[in-house]
């Protein structure tokens, strides 16, 4: 049975099924049987990696489960099957994509020697790393914040052609987040180097509206929420007495209390509904305690 028509007959299967030959056993050659069918395994490796659940890093945060798999994979890393190697290094560089980490999925690719089909396939693979690992570089221009953002636009433009030219591929979440990635960058800088609010707002809101479907969508609403609750704060401490606006204080305060909210309110089942909800509620009591002395 050739490759692809194992990856047919299992490419469908979740990806602690599919994977449960490779992950489950510390004996990998053990798990094998007297056949010891490498077709079958590397089958059952390449069709897990290809499930839509192990390519959605986009919408889904696949890092705690990434991580597991790349551990189990580690516990054979010393078996001396060079075509069980070569699985094992197929395996771990499809892992080492999802996570980011380019570089060591180049690696991976480059140990595979024994199986002439798979090795193709790492070729293949292999340069598309290297794609994304010239996406991910940065140039630091320094103090020239004008030089910075254009270099921040330079990689959300390259980042946000590469998931096009990948569209309905494998790597088309890869794109995605390295675009979203760079963004948040941007608006991160922006909020590091604004002289008004308006501006971060901005940056962040455009970076919602574009990335909608990221499961880090709430998380960047939290980071602009405690952006201007951190805001209402610097302006308690810099505005002491008479100075003190409690209208301006209460402007900011209501901007992160307004953020915190839409989360409370419309994403109860995330992980994220917890945080909005014990930050909203210690906003509420610094809001308090500050206007009660004014």
């Amino acid at each position: 049975m050739a490759i692809e028509d194992c990856i047919r007959n299992i490419g469908k299967l979740a990806v602690p099924a599919a994977l449960a030959a490779l992950f489950g056993c510390r004996n990998i050659e053990q798990s094998m049987g007297p056949e010891r069918n490498l077709e079958v395994l590397t089958g059952k490796v390449y069709g897990a990696t290809r499930n839509s659940q192990f390519n959605d890093i986009y919408r889904f945060d696949m890092r705690e489960e990434l991580n597991r798999m790349s551990e189990s994979l580690a516990l054979h890393k010393n078996i001396q099957d060079p075509s069980l190697k070569d699985v094992i290094s197929y395996a771990q560089a499809k892992i080492f994509e999802q996570k980011g980490e380019y570089s060591l999925a180049v690696k991976e690719y480059d140990a595979i020697k024994t199986d002439q089909k798979l090795k193709q396939k790492a070729e293949q693979y292999k340069k598309i790393c290297l794609e994304f690992i010239e996406a991910s570089k940065f140039k630091d221009c320094g103090n020239d914040i004008k030089s910075q953002l254009e270099e921040l636009d330079s990689r959300i433009m390259n980042s946000r052609m590469l998931a096009q030219k990948y569209e309905g591929t494998e790597y088309e979440d890869n794109a995605k987040k390295l675009n979203l990635d760079w963004g948040l960058a941007k608006a991160r800088f922006i909020a590091k180097n604004a002289k008004n609010g308006s501006d971060v707002e901005k940056a962040y809101f455009a970076l919602m509206r574009e990335h909608t479907q990221s499961h880090l969508y709430d998380d960047i609403k939290i980071e602009l929420a405690r952006y201007f609750e951190g805001k209402s704060e610097e302006y308690a401490r810099d505005n002491p007495g008479t100075s003190f606006s409690p209208e301006a204080y209460i402007g900011l305060c209501g901007k992160a209390s307004e953020l915190y909210q839409n989360i409370i309110r419309f994403h109860p089942e995330t992980n994220s509904y917890a945080v909005a909800k014990t930050s909203l509620r210690n906003l509420e009591e610094k809001r308090k305690d500050k206007l009660k002395n004014h």
